[in-house]
């Protein structure tokens, strides 16, 4: 009702979960729900609940990202047993040896053509009509360990690493740009990042948080209030305020 928490019951195969890891509503109103060594449940708006995670779905007790695609396919990226899609009452493989950069696969994003990205330990993996294409150190991350991806208003996708010194990368026009600390960042941690409503970019790690406003950089940090250096989420509310999570609690 928007006041107050309710347990949802899953079922008795739900009990021996280690943690939920990713939590999905989709278009169609079911609620999916990473059960972690359990399986994926999903609870529909009449309260069934379906769980995959059997022997055929094995991989599906270890999700820790879901997204929904434009086709409506329900996508799940799993520790270390790559991608699976659920479309037409069943799920297919998508692993390293369909040509996936690495099967721990943190996060699976569409981006404005149509096309997937993978952000797995191993790099960037796009799928697109020709396959996939992989973007590692080759192409010029100094970190192929990804953990998050985002697209800007401009198409340009930005990526951030949360492990390694390794700043967050831009990839614009099929070129790689890496910034820094030394670009001005607050730190070379970067573990995600946002756009506010203005569509400034803002990126987050272990140094603290920083507004991008084309050439201008601006830092929140300890010096500006925050409680202590590392920020791990971040959301601007309706009425403008930022809100940081830290290791020391929320901070406005």
């Amino acid at each position: 009702d928007g006041e107050s928490w309710a347990a949802v019951d899953l079922g008795e195969d739900a009990v021996a979960n280690k943690g939920v890891r990713a939590i999905l509503v989709d278009t169609d109103g079911n609620r999916w729900i990473s059960l972690m060594e359990v399986g994926l449940a999903r609870l529909s708006p009449d309260g069934t609940v379906t769980m995959f995670g059997d022997e055929e779905h094995g991989p599906l007790k270890y999700v820790c990202s879901l997204s929904q695609d434009s086709y409506g396919r329900i996508w799940a990226g799993t520790y270390d047993r790559g991608a699976l899609v659920f479309e037409d009452g069943d799920w297919r493989p998508l692993n390293s040896n369909n040509g996936l950069a690495h099967n721990s696969v943190y996060q699976v994003l569409q981006d404005t053509e149509g096309f997937l990205w993978f952000a797995t330990m191993g790099g960037a993996s796009r799928l697109d009509e020709h396959g996939l294409t992989v973007y590692g150190d080759e192409d010029g991350l100094r970190e192929t360990n990804i953990h998050h991806l985002r697209q800007d208003a401009s198409g340009a996708l930005w990526i951030a690493h949360m492990v390694g010194s390794a700043g967050v990368t831009v990839l614009a026009d099929s070129v790689l740009t890496t910034y820094m600390e030394a670009d001005g960042l607050a730190g070379d941690h970067v573990g995600r990042t946002y756009a506010d409503q203005s569509g400034h970019a803002w990126v987050t790690g272990e140094g603290g948080a920083t507004r991008i406003d084309g050439d201008s950089v601006t830092i929140v940090g300890l010096d500006q209030g925050l409680p202590t250096r590392g920020v791990y989420s971040m959301i601007q509310t309706t009425d403008g305020i930022y809100w940081f999570g830290t290791g020391y609690g929320l901070a406005r």
